[in-house]
């Protein structure tokens, strides 16, 4: 344990005083047993892998819909007025011509939008792509 020092702050009766440490045991009935770590399972990279790989995928999917939008004012004027209107189907229809092939949702308010790209693995959700675009301060 850690050692504990009487202190006597007037310097004068300090020498008259031998400063020593004592140390103060707790008792085996009052100590907390510490729990062994369990075993945890072999490392199988396959699936992480095979999420990074996807993951590829999807962000390849992302950037042709930023070029789109930075590029062409016109179709980002486009999606703006269709999110304004809450109009969701013409929203995903203009996302969908910039070729989008994965699954994917929209949420947007009238400050900004945004695009969650999604891919499985084995009919498992393994990883998800999101873009949060803003056009209003």
């Amino acid at each position: 344990m850690y050692p504990y020092y009487y202190v006597v702050p007037h310097p004068y009766i300090r020498d008259y005083y031998q400063l020593q440490p004592f140390y103060y045991s707790v008792p085996e009935s009052y100590a907390i047993p510490h729990p062994s770590r369990p075993e945890l399972p072999d490392v199988d990279p396959g699936l992480f892998s095979e999420s990074a790989g996807k993951m590829q995928t999807l962000m390849g999917e992302a950037e042709p819909v930023l070029q789109r939008l930075n590029q062409s004012e016109e179709f980002a004027g486009e999606v703006m007025h269709a999110a304004q209107e809450s109009d969701e189907s013409k929203v995903k229809q203009l996302l969908n011509s910039t070729g989008i092939q994965s699954d994917f949702e929209v949420h947007f308010n009238p400050d900004n939008i945004n695009i969650k790209l999604t891919a499985t693995v084995n009919s498992m959700d393994c990883c998800h792509l999101t873009m949060a675009l803003r056009w209003r301060a």
